[in-house]
């Protein structure tokens, strides 16, 4: 007996299809949604890392935060994972820091609003852009203690 291997679906695919199951206030399936944030001890050293590359940084690679408002679990859940998986690292449960070539930036937003696009919502999907200086001396209140971590003088680590 031969059983048949699944076809793998694309994340524009999954979305074409949750669209065609009908998206409705109705519809929607709950998700935890710290499924997927890792712990602060975890994201520490991520983010550690993407501050010390901005010395070996190339000049087509560019950082951006994405954040997003989605009301469908389903849809958030899927979109959440789409950007894990294009490299972008989650922050907080609806922001991810990413670096990435001008190009996949590109893409990825190109993906997200045609998403966005197919079906009727109240969502919102913000990309921010953001420059070295900036992510330097950006400061976070985290864990109701203010915590400022230099790695090198002149670079704040947020956490």
């Amino acid at each position: 007996m031969s059983t048949k291997k699944k076809k793998k679906l694309s994340f524009y695919e999954k979305i074409v299809m949750i669209t065609k199951a009908g998206l409705g206030d109705n519809d929607l399936i709950r998700v935890p949604m710290s499924y997927e944030l890792l712990s602060l001890e975890e994201r520490l050293p991520i983010v550690d890392k993407v501050l010390k590359g901005f010395r070996k940084r190339k000049i087509d690679v560019m950082y951006a935060f994405i954040m997003y408002d989605i009301e469908n679990d389903k849809v958030r859940t899927h979109i959440s994972k789409y950007l894990i998986k294009q490299g972008c690292t989650r922050v907080q449960k609806s922001v991810f820091l990413a670096e990435f070539k001008r190009k996949k930036y590109l893409e990825i937003h190109k993906t997200l609003k045609e998403i966005n696009a197919m079906y009727d919502n109240h969502d919102s999907i913000f990309f921010i852009p953001i420059g070295e200086d900036i992510l330097n001396s950006m400061k976070i209140v985290g864990l109701n203690v203010d915590f400022d971590l230099v790695t090198d003088p002149g670079n704040t680590l947020f956490i």
